[in-house]
């Protein structure tokens, strides 16, 4: 399955937030400067597409990411933790976790910018959907609210198993990928509630590589040390 991510086709919503304060919050400086190059090196040769959004096994998830597995805090493992390849640092929680917002504040850059109010820290792969597939762990986003509100009826009602090829890990989908750059859903437009299981490479612009990187938090963050700990499992 391909498919291209382009904000400029006629097909596409607009984006919500190139109305509001968010869109001159949304990138800091460090990532505007950033050419296509830098970005993948950011990546760590790492498609985003290749990212997994769902999870059962948190080595097993290093281990698809080529990453190492980090504790935050004293938060158990089992409720949140990072894996972080490159510059890239990615949250993962427990779709039962509660305290997923209290998290991301603390580790996405985008907590304390002004972007702050314009942005829902949000479960990639909606949590109803996660348990009824059997995922222990979904990747934490920061995604303009409007549009990330505008995803939520399609995630509130868990799907059924059938037509998904289960594995360790589940990828983005169409949708998902334009909740994660920030699209809302389009009006008269039918999406299934969640439509892949496996690895896609859609194609990206850089102001979409820019997009994807601060919608996992990407930034400068102060932690005190040893606030991130080294775990293997």
């Amino acid at each position: 399955m391909r498919w291209i991510v382009e904000p400029r086709l006629e097909n596409m919503p607009v984006k919500i937030s190139d109305s509001t304060d968010f869109q001159a919050n949304a990138f800091d400086l460090e990532l505007e400067m950033m050419d296509r190059e830098a970005l993948a090196a950011t990546l760590d040769g790492l498609h985003p597409g290749e990212i997994p959004i769902g999870a059962v096994k948190r080595r097993s998830l290093a281990i698809q990411l080529r990453g190492r597995l980090f504790k935050i805090g004293r938060i158990d493992a089992t409720k949140a933790f990072v894996v972080q390849r490159g510059g890239v640092r990615l949250l993962y929680v427990s779709p039962s976790y509660s305290g997923y917002r209290y998290v991301a504040r603390r580790l996405f850059a985008s907590a304390g910018s002004g972007a702050a109010s314009y942005v829902d820290y949000d479960h990639s792969l909606g949590r109803a959907i996660a348990q009824k597939l059997g995922f222990s762990y979904v990747l934490l986003l920061a995604v303009e609210s409007s549009a990330n509100r505008s995803h939520g009826h399609l995630e509130r009602d868990a799907i059924r198993r059938s037509g998904i090829d289960l594995r360790k890990h589940c990828f983005v989908d169409e949708r998902i990928t334009m909740k994660w750059l920030g699209f809302p859903v389009p009006r008269g437009h039918s999406f299934k509630t969640y439509a892949n299981a496996g690895a896609v490479k859609p194609q990206f612009s850089e102001d979409d590589l820019r997009t994807i990187l601060k919608a996992t938090g990407f930034g400068k963050v102060a932690l005190r040390p040893g606030y991130l700990q080294e775990i293997h499992r």
